[in-house]
């Protein structure tokens, strides 16, 4: 028996798989992401040459710090756009074709809704990295790399896109207009991205080490390092949690209306 999640999960995806607007949107995500990892490459070599040139003895540049760490910021920013875009697809576009009602009528639990979309909204984001670590790892064939800080570089990107997604869940419970979803779903990744910049306006240290502290910039530079810190991987799935819980309040209230 096909559980309730798991059902929503496969909807989800064939509704995805089968819409043109994704491919559209994946094909612009490659076309740029490849654009912008061709442009860092040329640069990467020509620096590699230029040291190698004033001194033979040097190694270069470090390939995982010059080049793949940078590949995978860009990757974040593009992917904040991105995932706000697909929002329309979690409940948005449900309540616009008049099948939002189907799920709160259904002898199913509002968390399982949630969850579900989740799940969905996680495939994506985890689809997508890969294909952004194609570039990366295409390099193994003349060069050995960091597979170790690659991987925790990508863990730690994957958390911080499940939290924009889970912001990007709640835009899309909030409203039934797919430009408003859109719209509220990046301004809250943007909002998330930007919350250590408190820090630049205050003189208090408490404040300050607070604004580090919930900086999201601040917990992705362990994982980029190679540091698996566990105070910032719950800090991340906890933010995700909570913004999911919110979520989940919200489909509930619908079954009361």
């Amino acid at each position: 028996m096909i559980s309730p999640i798991s059902a929503i999960w496969r909807k989800d995806i064939k509704g995805f798989l089968t819409q043109p607007m994704f491919y559209m949107v994946v094909g612009m995500f490659l076309v740029l992401l490849a654009t912008l990892f061709t442009f860092q490459l040329y640069n990467f070599i020509t620096q590699s040459f230029q040291v190698m040139a004033n001194d033979r003895a040097a190694s270069g540049p470090n390939i995982y710090h010059h080049l793949i760490a940078n590949h995978i910021v860009i990757t974040h920013y593009i992917l904040v756009f991105v995932i706000a875009v697909l929002s329309l697809r979690f409940f948005s576009e449900e309540k616009k074709m008049k099948t939002f009602p189907l799920y709160l009528y259904s002898p199913i639990y509002s968390w399982q809704i949630v969850l579900g979309k989740w799940l969905v909204g996680a495939t994506m984001v985890g689809v997508l990295l890969l294909i952004s670590a194609v570039y990366p790892l295409s390099l193994a064939f003349f060069i050995e790399l960091p597979l170790t800080l690659i991987f925790l570089g990508y863990l730690g990107l994957f958390l911080i896109l499940c939290l924009y997604m889970s912001a990007a869940l709640l835009a899309s419970a909030l409203t039934d207009s797919l430009i408003v979803c859109v719209v509220l779903a990046l301004v809250f990744n943007l909002t998330i991205l930007l919350l250590g910049a408190g820090r630049e306006f205050t003189d208090l240290e408490v404040l300050q080490s607070f604004f580090s502290f919930v900086s999201i910039d601040y917990h992705f530079g362990f994982f980029k390092k190679g540091v698996l810190n566990v105070a910032s991987f719950f800090y991340l799935l906890s933010f995700s949690f909570f913004l999911s819980l919110v979520t989940e309040r919200i489909i509930e209230s619908h079954k009361w209306r």
